[in-house]
């Protein structure tokens, strides 16, 4: 199952305008997915996960994947960055943060 199809899953029409209750485990699983691949989605796939958490809100847990979905970078801005400023550090070469890994490693 790709992104995409993952996605539709979850904003579906259909899915949106159920009016049961869903349980903690799916809010849970919503959240999981949208830590693992905020950076991923376009802007028009965030704006319809939004819509969703308007049809089924969680009292704690909806927050939390709000605010993920607004600090994270669309995917379009993830690649307009890229375009702009190419990197400088050759492949195979370690960039800072991944030293700096090493070094919390060791």
């Amino acid at each position: 199952m790709s992104l995409m199809d993952i996605i539709l899953n979850f904003s579906s029409f259909r899915f949106e305008h159920d009016k049961r209750e869903l349980p903690v485990l799916w809010h849970q699983s919503f959240l999981t997915f949208i830590q693992r691949y905020k950076d991923y989605l376009s802007g028009e796939q965030k704006e319809s996960l939004q819509g969703l958490l308007r049809a089924h809100p969680h009292y704690q847990i909806t927050a939390e994947i709000r605010r993920e979905l607004l600090y994270s970078r669309s995917r379009e801005e993830m690649i307009a960055e890229e375009a702009a400023n190419p990197s400088s550090t050759p492949a195979g070469s370690k960039n800072g943060e991944e030293e700096e890994e090493d070094e919390l490693m060791e």
